[in-house]
């Protein structure tokens, strides 16, 4: 019985490494351009529809095992510590080799000049090349009982790790230098959380938590008006953070005072950097822990719903007698949430005085890069990652963010992170790998396959869990779509011309919806980083947006 409970199991785990290939593999297309335009080749649209076909059917044989060459009698013949373009072809060419076969002939004359990793794919190789190699090995020999399949999954795990320590150690020779640590750099670096990064910029900080209705804590962050400010105390402002960010990504600017929370807190603003549950300061709960899986049944409904209500009550509450509203800044994800939000509780628009949208959107069936990819066969990887206990993905991870310090010796691979939201002409090169270290956050497979449903099928419509499951949470089999028009404070967005994750014709699906709205700026050149990233963000984005709160104060 273990026996047979295992092996659908290993063909899970196969078919969806298969998919993050056919994944990586369309990334890597496209070697000089950005990796966010990338469409994925015929071939794995094919090898897509056989993956979903078997998962729908549950077969006891997986119809994509053609894939492997003779995955029963022998196995790939790369290795973790091997690159897998330099991998052994044999008769019948495995898919992993025929993925890389052809990057490897593309690049070989740039290969040949410099020992730089060209592209995301060449710098993770050791860990696909180290997992796949235990997949298939494994997968070889039939397992007999419940503690050999549990014994399958440690290998798989101590191997992924493994592979990890090895893309860190021995990142395919990479010899270029990063950019040289400033006293600035150094500051980020050693700061290891938001607060602590606050008191390292010279301003006061403080540590408050909210519990949703739903038991989740979320920490806040407080940035009292600076003592030097010379002004009255103003209304309170709150920033709300993107997909899979946190608090952090509000002082991503390289000197202090050009980030928005400190721009505002000299103005005499009291600003709260706020927490989405499930990202690095909101993975604590009343009765739950991020071991369980029910921890992570969560949307980026549910922070609409319950996440902003309460931090917004919080702050209102701490502010005083006298003050009723705040101003609302929300980034990306941010924005999306603040319209949801209206949706599920419109009492809401009387404690907004107005609202900043950055990048935001609602339906994005415009969107560009890797989630477009993605978006086929999120459900796929999603019952993947619940079959073998994934139910986040997390990306600050002190072994993460290690990696892309690795990955940005190369200045060309570090650039390429950026560009994948967009050919963005706004970059800060030096300073961009301490950039990406401190945006990673983490957020559930659930939240990253309700962003997915906005592009296909398009609709700003709430999590769709499958018709049956609809019928029974919604009442119907769609779910039920989310308004704009429920919006009545004054709206003011900002956007970019070249933001793959907004594209502009989604904006202005957006912004036609929404009855309240004031000004909508576009930005020329600016892609989805740039509003936190930006060299210039300072001048082009936040100093319009202290001009229009001081014109409501």
């Amino acid at each position: 019985m273990a026996s047979s409970s295992s092996t659908p199991r290993r063909h899970l785990l196969r078919e969806g490494l298969v998919l993050l290939l056919l994944l990586a593999r369309a990334a890597h297309a496209d070697q000089d351009a950005t990796l966010a335009s990338v469409s994925p080749p015929s071939s794995s649209s094919s090898s897509i529809a056989e993956t979903t076909d078997s998962f729908s059917s549950s077969s006891s044989s997986s119809p994509l095992s053609s894939l492997f060459s003779s995955s029963s009698s022998s196995s790939p013949t790369t290795s973790a510590s091997t690159s897998p373009s330099s991998s052994t072809s044999s008769s019948s060419p495995s898919l992993f080799s025929s993925l890389f076969s052809s990057s490897s002939s593309s690049s070989s004359s740039s290969s040949s000049d410099s020992s730089e990793p060209e592209t995301l794919l060449s710098f993770f190789s050791p860990v696909i090349s180290s997992f796949l190699s235990t997949l298939t090995s494994s997968s070889s020999s039939s397992s007999s009982s419940s503690s050999s399949s549990n014994e399958f999954l440690d290998q798989l795990r101590i191997s992924f790790y493994s592979g990890v320590l090895q893309g860190i150690l021995l990142p395919n020779k990479t010899t270029s230098s990063a950019p040289p640590s400033t006293a600035r750099t150094r500051i980020f670096e050693e700061s290891s959380t938001t607060p602590d990064l606050i008191k390292r910029f010279g301003y006061s900080v403080q540590v408050h938590h909210v519990v949703t209705e739903d038991g989740y804590m979320l920490e806040l962050h407080r940035i009292p008006p600076s003592p030097g400010s010379g002004e009255a105390r103003r209304r309170p402002v709150l920033l709300q953070h993107g997909l899979w960010s946190s608090s952090s990504c509000w002082l991503l600017q390289e000197k202090p005072q050009k980030n928005l929370p400190m721009l505002l807190s000299d103005l005499g603003y009291d600003v709260w950097l706020g927490n989405f549950r499930g990202n690095t300061y909101g993975r604590r709960h009343l009765i739950l822990n991020p071991v369980q899986p029910n921890f992570w049944s969560f949307s980026w409904d549910q922070m609409a719903k319950y996440d902003l209500p309460a931090t917004i009550d919080y702050i209102l509450k701490e502010a005083g007698p006298g003050v009723d509203d705040l101003f609302f800044v929300g980034y990306s994800l941010g924005a999306r949430t603040f319209v949801a939000m209206m949706n599920e509780r419109p009492q809401y628009n009387s404690k907004v005085r107005a609202m900043v949208g950055l990048a935001p959107t609602g339906a994005i069936p415009n969107l560009q890069g890797f989630f477009r990819t993605l978006a086929p066969i999120m459900p796929l990887l999603q019952n993947l990652g619940a079959t073998i206990g994934l139910n986040e993905l997390r990306l600050d991870k002190p072994s993460n963010r290690a990696l892309v310090q690795v990955a940005c010796k190369s200045p060309q691979l570090c650039l390429q992170l950026y560009t994948s939201f967009g050919p963005g002409t706004d970059v800060n090169k030096g300073f961009l790998r301490t950039q990406l270290q401190r945006y990673q956050s983490s957020t559930s497979i659930r939240t990253l396959t309700h962003y997915t449903q906005l592009i296909i099928p398009g609709r700003f419509a709430k999590y769709d869990f499958g018709a049956a499951t609809n019928r029974k949470v919604y009442g119907q089999s769609i779910p039920p779509e989310y308004h704009p028009q429920a919006v009545q404070v004054p709206v003011y967005f900002f956007s970019g011309t070249a933001d793959h994750s907004a594209d502009p014709k989604d904006v202005a699906t957006l912004a036609r919806a929404i009855p309240t709205l004031e000004n909508w700026v576009q930005i020329p050149g600016y892609n989805h980083l740039d509003f936190i990233m930006g060299l210039h963000a300072e001048e082009k984005v936040y100093e319009p947006i202290l001009s229009i709160l001081k014109g409501l104060d």
